[in-house]
């Protein structure tokens, strides 16, 4: 299995608060000033059980550049054991390290790494170009 370097974003340094509406999240500065918007995607959590989860993404269905992000995201994170993706079902099943992490935490990690898949974040290679 190769392995695959990404950096995501790090959180803004200021405080920020965050707005949800019309599936865009906006982040609004203490000065009351727009950052930025970027996608939200829409998800759903269908079932859980200790260590593995699986989501609802209507988006798999019609965008393959977001789930072959989205796969290797999760296959290349180290608390992600399998990973099933199936995209005409619209459903993503993540069996993950229960012993290394609280399944709450990785719901919430889980979340991160399905809305850094969206374009809106970019690795430092894809915003060079290389």
């Amino acid at each position: 299995m190769a392995k695959v370097a990404l950096e995501l974003p790090s959180p803004p340094k200021s405080k920020f608060t965050v707005l949800e509406g019309n599936g865009k999240v906006s982040l609004i500065d203490t000065n009351g000033h727009s950052q930025e918007q970027l996608p939200n995607v829409t998800y759903s959590v269908v079932h859980t059980t200790p260590g593995r989860v699986r989501f609802r993404l209507p988006r798999l269905r019609c965008d393959a550049d977001y789930t072959k992000r989205l796969e290797v995201l999760l296959t290349a994170d180290a608390l992600v054991k399998n990973v099933r993706v199936k995209p005409a079902a619209m459903s993503v099943a993540v069996t993950y390290k229960s012993d290394k992490v609280s399944d709450a935490k990785m719901r919430s990690h889980l979340h991160d790494l399905i809305q850094a898949a969206s374009p809106g974040f970019l690795t430092n290679s894809e915003k060079s170009g290389v």
